[in-house]
């Protein structure tokens, strides 16, 4: 029962893929989280904004990803595995102005707020995520 429990942790630690023929094994607890603070859409345009921080170790830069509008839900759920004792809908504020309507959710005050960022690609299916710094 120990030898399937320490497999299944190093199998949740670590993720393999394949690319042009060759095979990677990373391991996930050395990987980069995004941390969000703010996930926000609009009724007038087809993506999110998340905001947040890139955490790896002690170092911190925030940033802020577009996703497609139609991944909302599966960011969200996410999020809301992290977090099972508490409704992300908490964080949740609308407003509306004539015919615009701005959704925010605000996860400062979550705990639970950290997604690796293969678990982000994995969420959001990208084809490719870049990071692109100025």
């Amino acid at each position: 029962m120990i030898n399937e429990l320490n497999k299944s942790k190093a199998q949740i630690e670590r993720k393999t893929f394949t690319m042009s023929g060759f095979r990677f094994v990373l391991k996930l607890k050395h990987m980069p989280k995004f941390q969000i603070q703010k996930l926000a859409f609009n009724s007038l345009n087809d993506w999110i904004e998340l905001q947040g921080n890139i955490v790896k170790g002690f170092l911190k830069s925030e940033y802020t990803i577009k996703i497609d509008v139609s991944q909302i839900n599966r960011i969200l759920n996410a999020i809301q595995s992290i977090n099972p004792n508490q409704s992300i809908y908490d964080f949740y504020s609308s407003h509306t102005q004539n015919e615009y309507s701005e959704y925010r959710f605000d996860f400062d005050k979550l705990e639970g707020r950290e997604l690796s960022f293969s678990e982000l690609k994995d969420q959001a299916s990208f084809d490719a995520l870049r990071m692109i710094r100025a």
